[in-house]
């Protein structure tokens, strides 16, 4: 049923390949490290609720519907470092209720959005990090808070770029969003939410 589950505290696993068709695990408190970690039919990775998960310098991809690549669970807290996700025909990272940072990292190629998150997520992307050529919503926020800083850090060739449907609040400080299909932010419901500075917005429908 699961490719790998780590259910010990303070676990750490490096240089690791798990591929298959069922996914890994994160259920207490794990560290990855320069590994790589694919499913072929369903989320490549499952962080269960209260737990903590580092992923670091690690490639992730998920092959399909219903499921992202990375699905975190209510009350989680996962930072992803250095470290890729693809999604193949579903979401990159689906984030419900949880905390995520995302550093340094590429999100990318997913067939739906690149990073969802919901139910009050707390979201970080920053140090250059990457989302780009996902299908739908590079990023899209409900009902949650983003910050998104660091003039490294970009968001370009998705089916649109950012998308904030009632944000707890949202922090954008120098960041590009270039040659998005669509919008390049859209703020809606609360637009007084959200505080966007020193940003470059080019080639967006306005």
């Amino acid at each position: 049923r699961w490719a790998l589950w780590l259910d010990g505290a303070n676990t750490v696993v490096e240089s690791m390949i798990v591929r298959g068709a069922s996914p890994l695990v994160v259920d207490d408190d794990a560290t990855i490290r320069s590994s790589t970690i694919s499913s072929s039919s369903r989320a490549a990775v499952i962080v269960a609720s209260d737990s903590v998960a580092v992923f670091e310098r690690t490639r992730i991809e998920g092959a399909g519907p219903p499921n992202g690549a990375v699905v975190i669970f209510p009350r989680a807290n996962v930072t992803l470092s250095e470290s890729r996700i693809e999604a193949g025909l579903a979401s990159g990272v689906l984030c419900i209720g949880a905390s995520l940072r995302v550093s340094g990292s590429t999100i990318a190629s997913s067939g739906e959005i690149g990073l969802y998150a919901e139910l009050g997520s707390q979201v970080t992307v920053e140090r250059g990090s990457l989302v780009t050529g996902n299908m739908a919503d590079g990023i899209e926020i409900r009902s949650s808070s983003l910050v998104m800083r660091d003039s490294e850090s970009s968001m370009s060739a998705n089916g649109d770029g950012l998308w904030l449907v009632d944000p707890v609040s949202a922090i954008i400080e120098r960041s590009v969003f270039t040659a998005n299909g669509g919008w390049g932010i859209n703020c809606v419901v609360n637009a007084d939410a959200d505080q966007c500075t020193e940003n470059t917005l080019s080639l967006i429908h306005i």
